[in-house]
């Protein structure tokens, strides 16, 4: 099955080459892949201009008749949940690895109601004690199609921010595909 698997990475110019890792890894089972590459790293910034990639994500994905799945780190899942409202061409699923759950708070974004209005499977797998969102704060948005997961650290800590199994993140994915 051709499906595009779009890849929203977290906000630190670190990520970018993290994200190209996951895509190689994905690319093993799912060639059709797309990142969406920010654009502070460009500009050497720290933050990300969430409404400028949100935009940039809506016009990946609402001009294109093809199905997708979405993968979204940190401040890719804040990009992700505020396209919401704009979003025409849903996607088949939406695989979150540490959401950036504190951030979104921080900027007043409230998840716990999303589980109302989304149709279709959100899987968030957290690490026990992520600084951007411990497991246990984001139990509150668990329900409906929104599946919050504990993140399985195999040879990883579980107090960080860091997901570098790529192995077991394409597991997620293909749990999520198949």
């Amino acid at each position: 099955m051709d499906m595009r698997i779009i890849l929203l990475p977290g906000q630190h110019i670190s990520n970018k080459e993290w994200i190209e890792n996951v895509e190689k890894k994905f690319q093993e089972e799912y060639p059709n892949t797309k990142i969406s590459y920010y654009d502070h790293w460009e500009k050497g910034e720290q933050r990300t201009d969430v409404e400028l990639e949100t935009k940039k994500f809506l016009n990946i994905v609402n001009s294109s008749d093809e199905e997708y799945i979405l993968f979204a780190k940190s401040i890719g899942s804040i990009i992700f949940f505020n396209s919401l409202k704009d979003l025409v061409k849903k996607p088949k699923g939406v695989l979150i690895v540490g959401m950036a759950y504190n951030l979104a708070k921080e900027l007043n974004y409230d998840f716990t109601n999303l589980k109302e209005y989304i149709s279709y499977p959100v899987n968030i797998y957290q690490k026990d004690f992520d600084p951007a969102g411990y497991y246990a704060d984001i139990m509150n948005i668990n329900g409906g199609n929104i599946s919050v997961n504990q993140y399985e650290c195999v040879g990883e800590e579980n107090n960080n921010h860091s997901y570098e199994n790529y192995e077991y993140l394409l597991k997620l994915l293909d749990n999520l595909v198949k």
